[in-house]
C-alpha cells in the first residue's frame, strides 16, 4: 500500500498555521497601556538576565543602559555600558562603567579570562 500525498495536500501541510488568526494591529491580551515605567527581567541568547525598563508603549531599553543615559548624557558610538562587578542585576550608576569596543572584546577574549588552575592543568596532562 503505498500511498502518496497529492501536491496539493502537501502544499496545505506546508501553510502556515493559523494563517489569518491575528489580523495586523491586533495586540495580545497582556498588552501593558499607560504610560508607568516597569522594570522586567529578560534572558539575552546566552540565557543570562538583564533588566529592561518600559519607556514607552511597546518600547523596552535595558535597565542599566537607560541610567546611564539619565546620569551621564547619551552614549557614544562604538561604546558599551558594562557592569564593574560583572552582576547584571546590579544597575547602581557606580556600578557601571563606559568603554570601548576594543576594551570589551579584551575583556571578553577567551585567552585572557583562562584560570591558573585550568592553565595548570592543561599543561600537566600534556607529555613532550
Amino acid at each position: 500500500m503505498k500511498l502518496r500525498k497529492t501536491a496539493e495536500a502537501l502544499s496545505a501541510l506546508y501553510k502556515r498555521p493559523n494563517a489569518g488568526q491575528f489580523n495586523k494591529g491586533n495586540l495580545p491580551f497582556n498588552t501593558i497601556y499607560g504610560d508607568e515605567q516597569l522594570i522586567r527581567i529578560r534572558r539575552n541568547k546566552h540565557r543570562k538576565p538583564y533588566k529592561y525598563i518600559r519607556v514607552g508603549f511597546r518600547q523596552w531599553r535595558m535597565y542599566h543602559v537607560h541610567l546611564w543615559e539619565q546620569a551621564n548624557g547619551p552614549i557614544p558610538a562604538g561604546h558599551f555600558v558594562v557592569f564593574k562587578n560583572r552582576d547584571q542585576m546590579d544597575c547602581r550608576v557606580d556600578n557601571l562603567e563606559l568603554i570601548t569596543r576594543k576594551e570589551h572584546a579584551l575583556r571578553n577574549s577567551a585567552s585572557l579570562n583562562l584560570t591558573d588552575g585550568y592553565v595548570a592543568h592543561t599543561l600537566a596532562c600534556h607529555d613532550p
